[in-house]
């Protein structure tokens, strides 16, 4: 991984529009790829998993007789 590619976001490291790609392009460019697979790398897929499990076990909202305000 490159120095550039090392560097956070808040460090002032931009991704140019050519980098992100156009949504009339059928496929992304090289230099995106580069910079999604350096986001991917970061990722902690463990602490994801577990904040989206205890994401999922928050109980929603629903108390019979009212109408509005209740999540299903």
């Amino acid at each position: 991984m490159s120095e550039q590619d090392a560097r956070s976001p808040g460090d002032g490291f931009r991704v140019s529009q050519e980098d992100r790609g156009s949504t009339d392009r059928a496929a992304p460019t090289p230099e995106f790829l580069k910079l999604l697979e350096a986001v991917w790398e970061r990722i902690d897929r463990e602490g994801l998993i577990h904040f989206t499990r205890n994401l999922v076990r928050v109980r929603g909202v629903f108390r019979p007789g009212e109408t509005e305000g209740n999540e299903v």
